[in-house]
């Protein structure tokens, strides 16, 4: 039997993932990391937890989960090994390689690909937001400012903050809780109070919350869409009444919807 193969351990990617393993459709999430991983296999345990635990390979019903970035061969390699007959590509608005990466394989091997795009804001409409094309730009930008700055950008592109005249005293970061994302922040003398490891999407109390606590007078995003808490940060900034640095999505994407990869779900069991 051809499985489903879902790549993205979005919020996306974990609720398609979740309807595979209830409608008992064969799939296999692929993740980027192990931490990735152990989300998507904790949410399965709380959704079974009328059956028989997850089996330490992964796998349970046809229900399995692979970590780790691919290469493309390495992609075909897994698609031809896991007889995939649809594949889903739900990972985030800004891994642009990696969706390039799934989008050549499936091509090279007549796999019907189907891309999930998250409906984008109007940032630059907004009252209260400052737009970016990229990281370095809102850090060049933020240079000649003063203030404390909250980075809600993620454990991608933290390097660029140090930059900053002073960042380890006035930067204030956000990112995944795994080891990795840790130990790079650590590593580049992100610490204590400054450093804060913990999974999202945020409300806009607990946004607003990180504000007022480290008296941050710049909070800095990317365009991540309602699935990653994007209004949740613009509300929590005006609130606050600090601008919001927005960084825009590089490419214009066509796809279809979360609902539309649903009734493709529906379609296919």
């Amino acid at each position: 039997m051809c499985k489903v193969i879902i790549f993205g351990g979005t919020t996306e990617g974990r609720i398609l993932s979740v309807y595979c393993m209830e409608h008992e459709i064969p799939v296999v999430v692929c993740v980027a990391t192990p931490y990735g991983a152990r989300i998507v296999k904790r949410e399965q345990e709380n959704r079974r937890q009328e059956t028989a635990p997850v089996n330490t390979d992964g796998r349970d019903n046809g229900f399995s989960v692979h970590a780790g970035r691919l290469e493309t061969e390495e992609m075909k390699a897994l698609l031809c090994h896991e007889r995939a007959g649809l594949v889903l590509d739900a990972t985030h608005p800004y891994a642009l390689l990696a969706t390039e990466t799934i989008r050549t394989a499936c091509k090279a091997l007549d796999i019907r690909y189907l891309r999930i795009v998250r409906e984008e804001e109007t940032a630059d409409a907004e009252e209260g937001t400052l737009s970016f094309d990229t990281i370095r730009d809102a850090v060049t930008f933020l240079s000649a400012e003063e203030g404390n700055i909250f980075a809600a950008t993620g454990g991608s592109g933290l390097s660029l903050y140090t930059a900053l005249p002073g960042y380890r005293d006035r930067l204030y970061v956000r990112v995944l809780p795994s080891p990795q994302c840790i130990a790079d922040a650590l590593a580049l003398g992100i610490e204590g109070r400054h450093l804060t490891a913990m999974q999202g999407p945020f409300s806009e109390e607990m946004n607003y919350a990180f504000l007022k606590e480290f008296e941050i007078r710049w909070m800095v995003t990317k365009q991540s869409g309602a699935a990653g808490g994007y209004l949740e940060k613009l509300r929590a900034a005006k609130r606050a009444g600090i601008p919001l640095l927005v960084i825009r999505r590089r490419v214009k994407e066509t796809g279809i919807s979360l609902e539309e990869a649903i009734h493709c779900l529906e379609e296919w069991k």
